[in-house]
């Protein structure tokens, strides 16, 4: 071989050896220094309750999007540097407006109308997959999924109903148990410092009326601090 060519090899080995390295500091798979770690989170949510309402012809359905407040803890069980387990506990709350109008046929029409807000207040244990990504030293950005499950509180519902004779009332509560996925993305600022934002979509039907039918969707917008 010409000698002359290592001029070319050895600046492109060098050039591979730090692409290698850079990779392996992107994606690093080597044993965290800590196992388990605790963090805290806090937040805002905006979520909508959707309903179907088909146990009439609907006239008019709308459901609204509105505010909430996230607070909880998580637990990192971190089994390699670029993926942990993250279970967590959060009370929260959801809110929205409503408004409806139906018409069912038979006989005699009878019509009904209703409108108002609801909040609902649960406690919410995400179990999340999160990897991670080295972007910089003090940077870490993350990506998450996982189930979540859900447990009522409480619901409170403040509405106007306009109805015929023969219209019974909806249940406007929710049940005491939902479950669905989490996914979201953030950063970690310097091995402590979180943010992230989130998407929770229910699976099952939200109301407890059974035609209400409908699921829980909320965004979830939280900062935190990993100990």
């Amino acid at each position: 071989m010409d000698i002359r060519n290592f001029r070319y090899i050895l600046p492109l080995a060098a050039a591979m050896a730090a692409t290698t390295a850079s990779a392996q500091e992107f994606f690093d798979t080597s044993v965290p220094d800590e196992p388990f770690g605790l963090g805290v989170r806090i937040g805002l949510n905006t979520s909508v309750n959707t309903t179907d309402l088909n146990m009439h012809d609907n006239l008019y359905n709308h459901n609204s999007w509105g505010l909430g407040f996230d607070a909880g803890v998580v637990a990192n069980i971190n089994i390699r540097d670029y993926i942990s387990i993250q279970p967590g506990f959060f009370f929260q709350s959801r809110s929205g407006d409503y408004a409806y109008m139906s018409l069912a046929n038979g006989a005699e029409a009878q019509w009904m109308g209703i409108c108002g807000h609801i909040r609902r207040y649960a406690f919410d244990i995400p179990i999340l997959a999160s990897l991670h990504f080295n972007l910089a030293e003090s940077v870490r950005w993350n990506v998450e999924l996982g189930p979540y499950f859900s447990f009522n509180l409480k619901t409170k519902s403040d509405g106007t109903f306009i109805k015929s004779d023969e219209t019974v009332m909806p249940d406007l509560r929710h049940k005491s148990f939902d479950f669905g996925f989490k996914m979201g993305t953030g950063l970690t600022l310097w091995q402590r410092y979180v943010v992230a934002v989130h998407y929770m979509a229910g699976t099952r039907d939200a109301w407890k009326d059974p035609y209400m039918g409908g699921k829980n969707k909320a965004w979830t917008f939280t900062v935190g601090y990993d100990f």
